[in-house]
């Protein structure tokens, strides 16, 4: 592990005052330089691994998804009952469905394979048969004695009480991207990447998306007699009596939906976005989407800066950083010891504790004054070639930003970047041009 960069960066103290000392205070700022910190003796495959699909426990009050590389989340009151990323042998696993009691799951990977935890039994694969295409959606029946596979080619594989109910025979690879079955079981409908709708067994058509999304289509699930249909720009539409609850769209910068998941037993739906997140929306419950959010000072300060990073990459043709919770908690814990004990970098190399990521950056900043905003820290560090670089490196993929709010009214910010171990190697990269700064209005978020 490379150290001395960290410490040459941590002993560098910049002092940077913006004109009219009274107006905007003293801002002071630090970096740990884009790269400083890699893993070594670390496998890393090729893959990326975001999460690929959700589905709902019986009583709707949790849920798991589970990422390309088998690893399985849980959320509310769902239990974990393992994971699939030692048993799936290298291969993406692609979908998850529980069981009827919640007490377990199956895990399907694009080869056909099928993992199972908790109380959910093994009632056969696709591994060993001819495929039309890649599995892309695995469904239990209402029994749990049996569950369907389904290609993105519309191919269907039935196990155990399962029936097979028709599929399409001319589609080509890559057309469908998931699978609802409805609540009796004795049907499913299929959805297109395009928004396309096909609809077997006592399944009813009623409705299609052609040409009327411009995003690529993440999902579909039953919904009371219907269904709802999310793209990944996270925009949800409702057909055939299922009510449209919210959505995130164009909220979820760099952070595109992946999958939906409703419950027989709660009135709405849930989404999962590939950094994991999901969100539940139903009459009492519409979050804001991902990304800081929040009414507090320090929050919007965070939001803020959030946005200024990402207009600042758009503006340069580079990929938006999705926010990551795990990086902001440790963002915002960082933020909050700087008051405390001194401003100065955190020990960056414990992000890479978990083997989750490969590589990370961080930019820290403090800033004093009635009228300073989180505007100046972003011009700073834009400013700086240091951070800056973090700021537009394309090797990070992943951000956390914390803001804390002393008691006195000084502003702390940590940025903490990030690129996904199983992403691989990082791409060389330069330090980017300082102009133009897109974002360099004063704003409004302020301590």
């Amino acid at each position: 592990m490379e150290r001395n960069p960290i410490e040459q960066s941590r002993r560098r103290r910049v002092a940077f005052i913006v004109l009219g000392l009274s107006l905007f205070g003293l801002v002071r700022f630090d970096a740990a330089p884009a790269g400083a910190v890699n893993a070594t003796a670390m496998s890393v495959p090729l893959l990326s691994t975001p999460a690929m699909s959700i589905t709902a426990n019986p009583v709707g009050n949790g849920t798991w998804s589970v990422s390309v590389d088998g690893r399985v989340t849980r959320a509310g009151t769902a239990n974990l009952y393992g994971h699939a990323t030692d048993e799936r042998g290298g291969a993406m696993v692609t979908s998850i469905a529980a069981t009827p009691t919640g007490r377990g799951y199956w895990v399907a990977s694009h080869n056909g394979g099928v993992y199972t935890h908790g109380d959910a039994r093994f009632y056969g694969s696709a591994a060993n048969q001819a495929r039309r295409g890649t599995v892309i959606d695995i469904e239990a029946t209402v029994t749990g004695n049996g569950y369907w596979l389904f290609t993105d080619a519309g191919q269907v594989f039935a196990f155990g009480d399962a029936q097979r109910y028709g599929q399409p025979t001319s589609l080509t690879k890559g057309s469908i991207v998931d699978v609802a079955r409805t609540p009796t079981g004795r049907g499913y409908w299929m959805v297109s990447r395009k928004g396309g709708v096909y609809a077997y067994g006592d399944a009813k058509w009623k409705g299609t998306l052609w040409q009327v999304t411009v995003a690529d289509v993440a999902g579909i699930s039953a919904s009371g007699p219907g269904y709802v249909i999310v793209n990944e720009k996270g925009r949800v539409w409702a057909f055939g009596g299922a009510r449209h609850r919210g959505d995130i769209r164009n909220r979820c910068i760099g952070n595109p939906v992946t999958g939906i998941a409703t419950s027989p037993s709660v009135t709405g739906y849930f989404i999962v976005v590939a950094g994991g997140e999901s969100f539940a929306f139903s009459p009492t419950s519409q979050p804001p989407g991902c990304g800081p959010n929040g009414s507090s000072k320090a929050e919007r300060a965070a939001k803020d800066l959030f946005d200024r990073l990402n207009a600042e990459r758009a503006a340069r043709g580079l990929p938006a950083l999705r926010w990551d919770t795990k990086l902001a908690g440790e963002a915002i814990a960082w933020s909050g010891e700087m008051s405390r004990s001194g401003f100065r970098h955190s020990n960056i190399g414990r992000l890479l504790g978990d083997g989750r990521l490969n590589l990370v950056g961080e930019n820290i900043a403090w800033a004093r004054g009635s009228t300073v905003t989180a505007a100046s820290l972003h011009i700073a560090w834009m400013e700086s070639s240091g951070h800056r670089a973090n700021l537009l490196s394309p090797s990070y993929q992943v951000v956390g930003i914390g803001v804390h709010c002393a008691g006195d009214g000084t502003m702390y910010a940590t940025q903490e970047f990030g690129r996904l171990a199983t992403s691989g190697s990082a791409p060389a990269a330069g330090t980017p041009p300082q102009n133009p700064i897109t974002r360099s209005e004063p704003g409004n978020a302020t301590c």
